[in-house]
């Protein structure tokens, strides 16, 4: 793979990298560290890019691989959600409410499982494909399928017991 092909093909999918990578760690500069170490890594490795089916899900299988293990030495025990939710479009009394309520679900996803945590971020926020969230997170299709509906279920029963 040459440089233009490697700028063109891979480069771009450092912001879901790091969109991961700011997730796993709810660290900007963890974040930004990883995901530039993971462009690095594949640049070393570009010409086995090409063996991989889906360098995306390649690259953010990676990213969770290095995180978890970044995670490993700071002894953290638990993975914290992070999401920015500002649109600039309402009330201060609307955005205050729609803070509380993400805020509320923030804090019910917490709860949940870090394999059903994982599944929803990589389909809601990084919108992946059941078939690329097997692939990241070393499942199969139909136990992704299976996660995602008990995460979505669980995080439902308990909003709905919030509210």
């Amino acid at each position: 793979m040459t440089r233009e092909e490697f700028k063109s093909a891979i480069v771009p999918l450092q912001q879901p990298f790091y969109r991961l990578a700011r997730w796993l760690m709810n660290n900007d500069e963890d974040a930004e560290d990883i995901s530039q170490e993971i462009i690095l890594r594949l640049w070393k490795m570009r010409d086995r890019v090409s063996d991989y089916n889906n360098i995306k899900a390649f690259g953010l299988k990676m990213t969770r691989n290095l995180c978890l293990d970044h995670l490993k030495k700071k002894s953290r025990n638990s993975v914290e959600f992070q999401a920015s939710h500002d649109n600039g479009h309402s009330t201060d009394e609307s955005r205050m409410e729609a803070s509380d309520h993400l805020n509320l679900v923030k804090q019910l996803i917490r709860q949940l499982p870090e394999s059903q945590q994982l599944v929803l971020q990589l389909r809601g926020v990084e919108e992946l494909e059941i078939d690329e969230i097997a692939e990241v997170a070393d499942m199969t299709p139909n136990n992704v399928r299976v996660v995602l509906s008990r995460a979505r279920k669980k995080l439902k029963e308990q909003y709905e017991k919030y509210q």
